[in-house]
């Protein structure tokens, strides 16, 4: 998978997030028409490497930044 394409799916789920929107991982996987494995991946790189605060909510059903994040991926 190209760098492009994998900043392309950051951005998506960046989106989606910001959104609150993401609905379980499952949901958001086929949503991103990705497996669960790189799914975690992704989750995992805007922990680690762009400090996300990243976390399920499960009264929500979403995934959602704890504190507002420094970045945006994407085109405004």
């Amino acid at each position: 998978m190209s760098h492009l394409v994998d900043l392309a799916k950051l951005a998506q789920i960046d989106r989606l997030i910001r959104r609150r929107a993401t609905g379980s991982h499952d949901d958001l996987a086929e949503m991103l028409d990705i497996s669960s494995s790189t799914l975690f991946k992704h989750i995992a790189y805007l922990k680690e490497e762009l400090d996300a605060s990243v976390i399920y909510d499960n009264d929500m059903l979403s995934y959602k930044y704890s504190r507002t994040p420094k970045f945006h991926l994407g085109f405004e």
